[in-house]
């Protein structure tokens, strides 16, 4: 199963650049940030929390902003609901693969086929493993074959959340439903899966340092890099963007509010690119007149 943030790590969608910093005796060493925000002004304690979907062992225990939220909140609510991730699984198969009697060549061009063919040797796959799924469904598999994108994905910060919420008997929930969380990915991703499959096999190996790039950003709490990101994936596919982040961040802040006023300590969960940007969920709910603070 896929998560939501994978595509602002695509490879070659925009060169990340490193943060300059001044030096001198007199400048002030910056305060550490992370991807935890806390909005003020509200009856309890809550906070949006950008994850990333894989981190080394080492990186655990997370630091103490994030485990200071989480300790504070009572109530985690998710991209989806965890409690429904069977369902979830069994719905995306089923999206994933064609009906009966068809498979990718009846749905193609030539060429994408002959390119697909060319490059699986690269990710240990053959034609006949993955004919019968359509295009963006072979995409995601071989991205995740260069690097774990997913949420569900086992060493996810979502799945060690989880684990987290179920020990400390806090309740769970999600910002999307199984159904609506199904049909962003068959709206999103027909429409362009063929060109996605296309630039997945021509920018393989660029991926990894990616991935390692974006990793970075987020242990820095650089906000900015991932805005970054988030712009080239505009301009690369102003359709894939608005779908992935734009759109559902506008849903989201609706149901982040009505999270805000049931009163419960809550944490908010999600991709970290749903925080950076110009519509990202942050600049949404400041622009509504919340006070947030990052940690």
């Amino acid at each position: 199963m896929m998560g939501l943030s994978w595509l602002r790590r695509f490879a070659g969608l925009v060169a990340l650049t490193a943060l300059i910093f001044a030096t001198g005796s007199s400048a002030a060493t910056p305060r550490p940030r992370h991807f935890v925000w806390r909005v003020n002004g509200l009856p309890a304690p809550f906070y949006l929390i950008g994850s990333l979907h894989s981190l080394p062992p080492e990186d655990y225990p997370l630091p103490e902003p994030y485990r200071g939220a989480l300790g504070q909140a009572r109530r985690f609510v998710f991209e989806y609901n965890p409690q429904q991730r069977e369902t979830l699984i069994r719905k995306f198969r089923e999206a994933a693969r064609y009906p009966s009697g068809l498979d990718i060549e009846n749905d193609v061009r030539p060429n994408t086929v002959a390119l697909l063919r060319k490059n699986l040797w690269k990710f240990a796959l053959s034609f006949d493993q993955v004919r019968h799924y359509r295009p963006w469904a072979i995409a995601l598999q071989l991205l995740n074959k260069r690097g774990p994108l997913g949420p569900s994905y086992p060493r996810s910060m979502e799945n060690t959340l989880i684990s987290e919420a179920r020990r400390g008997g806090k309740e769970m929930a999600g910002l999307e439903t199984v159904d609506e969380h199904i049909a962003f990915w068959r709206e999103m991703l027909e429409r362009d899966g063929e060109n996605l499959l296309i630039y997945t096999l021509i920018h393989d190996d660029q991926v990894g340092d990616l991935f390692a790039r974006t990793q970075a950003a987020w242990k820095s709490g650089d906000v900015t890099t991932l805005a970054a990101t988030n712009l080239g994936l505009h301009r690369a596919n102003v359709g894939i963007a608005e779908r992935l982040l734009d759109r559902r961040n506008t849903k989201w802040v609706d149901r982040i509010e009505a999270e805000m006023k049931t009163g419960k300590p809550t944490a908010i969960i999600a991709g970290a690119g749903h925080f950076s940007g110009p519509q990202s969920v942050i600049i949404l709910l400041r622009q509504r007149g919340h006070e947030i603070e990052q940690l």
